[in-house]
């Protein structure tokens, strides 16, 4: 079970592999790439219609030998209704009882088919209340006036249509538009009243994303694809600091990226080896990114794009097949890939990938890859304003220095940033017996060797002079040209250090910009499992469980310790899994599924804390009533009840009011939620 979710800025949704990050997991929206959301290469999931999809595909492994950037951890392809007959509409309404969370969800689902094409149109409205600090036991009174979630309110409609243009060539496209809205508070002290001293947040997003392609067939199972896209996602935002009802601070700005694409590619059998044809696709492209962050008091207005070319090439070489009834190997198939990208201005990148499937009988498939992986510097990371401030060197943790030594700290953007990369392997044991039919058990063994990622590597600039492990990105006793190419490149100048500034007083020049510096690790196991049975009298039923176990570390900069990441706060547990079962029997259906995350250390403070373990209950019942005719023709009711016995997330220490006093990665506030969806076909 690598997959996870995690919220953005502005109340987006993102796929979070591995727990490698979002903008290290590449999103597809039926193959294509949509345009990133924030200042982040990351895509907003929740823009598109629930009730549009048809499946989403989740590769767990790194993939840019197939993708290209951002596919370090794995790739997940969104996968759109392409024939839908009919009208569907659907309503869903729930909440915490706790209070808060109440949801709103309608959705519309229209399609038509025809005989050389069709055309499908969702549409879906959602509302969510907030949940306020007030309303949960536990932060009522050690995080008052803060909002535990946002207020969201949203609207996204897709459309999504294909249609044969010749015997030989076919066109289709998707378009998909998305309009959200959020908001936040929060208090600075102990009274929690936000509007006597505190801060609210607004968010505003709009995305819009258009995708054709055409398709000639050709012969010998060859075809050529042609597709583009081009798409934006615009991220206003609006921060407003009141004192005694007054707006002290507002900041007002837009994260605005843009995108556009277009590729080439050709896929079709080659010759006939033993296990069946060999395939061959081929292809290259070109895409651009826009990124245009700006505030508009004036603090802040960059304005950057990247080009990328790429070309790849993928080779399938099955060369055992059942057929040939060889003892011991079943099926036997190798697979390659190789892709090209140049990033002009950034770097050149060549990222290869093998992959072997290996049955040596009809139960047993044996799976492994081995590939290499990047992902490109965000334009935000390379032209983000360069700051230089100058310090008092007390400030920065200086001792020693001649009285009224200054110490110059220059962080923010970096312009000669390089890719990131990664090198993964992978071995899956797949097993499904003949014997046992309706029984399959998955178990994967991953390994992840993530270089050169981007970081500022001083964690706590008062320690900048004092602590060795800095010492590395510290020049002592600078040249005048050192401090005057610094500040030569400086966006941003400030004096903190009070007085007229004198560089001949500057001691030390302190380098917390963007750099390509950390290392890190990570490998352990997935496990899958599912039995689907039917039984005479009882009904249909289905096992399934799915469960992870993760150990991953991190080197922020070669002379710093190792740190280690998964099972720690604000990280993925080392241990996670989900059980249940579900029944089917006629009209009615009922789950119940049990969810275990692992236990988490707290190491924030010099004797670290344990935060436990925890486990929750979710449970459905179903209506689908089977009439042929009449009102309820076509209709499906849900009852859901997700954390059953309503388990409270695990408390952690906190320094500010405005801090949630939890691990708001791994849990949330929602508590014990109950909805009902309603969902009618016609």
């Amino acid at each position: 079970m690598p997959e996870g979710t995690g919220v953005g800025y502005g109340a987006a949704s993102s796929i979070n592999l591995r727990g490698l990050g979002s903008d290290a997991t590449l999103t597809l929206l039926n193959g294509h790439r949509l345009a990133y959301n924030f200042a982040f290469q990351a895509i907003d999931i929740s823009s598109i219609p629930f009730e549009a999809i048809d499946r989403i595909e989740v590769v767990a492994d790194g993939s840019s030998a197939l993708y290209g950037s951002d596919a370090v951890a794995g790739v997940a392809n969104i996968l759109l209704r392409r024939d839908y007959d009919g009208l569907k509409a659907s309503a869903r309404l729930g909440g915490s009882t706790d209070g808060g969370n109440v949801q709103q969800q309608y959705g519309l689902l229209a399609g038509q088919r025809w005989g050389d094409g069709g055309l499908t149109i969702a549409g879906e409205f959602g509302r969510t209340t907030p949940i306020i600090a007030a309303q949960r036991s536990y932060s009522e009174d050690r995080a008052p006036g803060l909002y535990l979630s946002p207020f969201i309110k949203r609207y996204s409609l897709l459309a999504s249509a294909h249609q044969a243009l010749s015997d030989h060539l076919s066109f289709a496209m998707d378009a998909l538009y998305n309009w959200r809205s959020s908001d936040t508070q929060y208090a600075f002290n102990e009274r929690g009243d936000v509007e006597a001293y505190g801060s609210k947040a607004a968010f505003t997003s709009r995305s819009f994303v258009l995708a054709p392609s055409l398709t000639w067939a050709l012969p010998g199972n060859w075809q050529v694809d042609l597709s583009g896209m081009i798409g934006f996602d615009r991220s206003r935002y609006a921060f407003n600091t009141l004192y005694n009802g007054v707006s002290l601070l507002q900041q007002i700005g837009c994260y605005c990226n843009k995108a556009r694409s277009i590729e080439l590619g050709a896929d079709g059998n080659l010759f006939d080896l033993p296990g069946g044809a060999a395939k061959l696709a081929i292809g290259g492209g070109y895409r651009i990114n826009k990124f245009h962050g700006y505030r508009t008091d004036g603090s802040q207005d960059i304005r950057a794009s990247q080009d990328a070319y790429f070309a790849y090439g993928e080779v399938s070489l099955p060369l055992v097949g059942p057929d040939l009834q060889i003892g011991g190997i079943r099926r036997l198939d190798l697979t390659g890939a190789l892709r090209y990208e140049d990033y002009p201005g950034v770097d050149k990148v060549v990222t290869p990938k093998l992959g072997l499937i290996y049955a040596p009988v009809a139960d047993l498939d044996i799976k492994a890859s081995w590939g290499k992986s990047f992902r490109a510097p965000t334009l935000y990371q390379q032209f983000n304003q360069v700051f230089v401030n100058i310090y008092n060197v007390a400030t920065l943790g200086g001792s020693g220095f001649p009285a009224g030594s200054t110490a110059m700290l220059v962080s923010g953007g970096n312009r000669d940033l390089k890719p990131e990369r990664a090198n993964s392997w992978s071995a899956t044991f797949d097993l499904h017996p003949v014997a046992l039919e309706g029984f399959r058990l998955e178990v994967s063994y991953f390994n992840v060797r993530y270089r050169d990622r981007i970081v500022r590597p001083i964690q706590y600039a008062s320690q900048s002079l004092s602590n060795p492990l800095y010492a590395d990105f510290v020049s002592v006793s600078p040249s005048a040209s050192d401090i005057e190419a610094a500040l030569a490149n400086a966006d941003v100048f400030q004096n903190v250090a009070g007085g007229v500034f004198d560089p001949d007083r500057i001691v030390a020049i302190v380098n917390n910009g963007n750099i390509n510096v950390a290392r890190q690790s990570l490998k352990g196991v997935d496990l899958s499992t599912r039995y689907a049975f039917d039984t005479v009298d009882a009904g249909a039923f289905v096992l399934t469980g799915e469960a992870s176990y993760l150990r991953s570390k991190q080197v922020t900069a070669p002379a710093q310790p190792v740190t280690q990441l998964a099972g720690t706060l604000f990280n993925p547990p080392k241990f996670r899994g989900r059980a249940g079962v579900s029944w089917t029997r006629d009209a009615l259906g009922a789950s119940l599924f049990a969810n275990h995350t692992g236990a988490l250390r707290d190491a924030r403070r010099a004797s670290a804390a344990k935060i436990s373990a925890t486990l929750s209950f979710d449970m459905s019942l179903r209506y689908t009533p089977r009439a042929e005719h009449g009102p309820f023709q076509g209709t499906d009711v849900v009852l859901g009840v997700q954390n059953m016995f309503n388990k409270k997330p695990p408390l952690i220490w906190t320094n500010y009011v405005f801090d949630a006093p939890y691990d708001s990665t791994n849990y949330s506030a929602v508590g014990r939620f109950v909805s009902l969806s309603l969902t009618k076909s016609w």
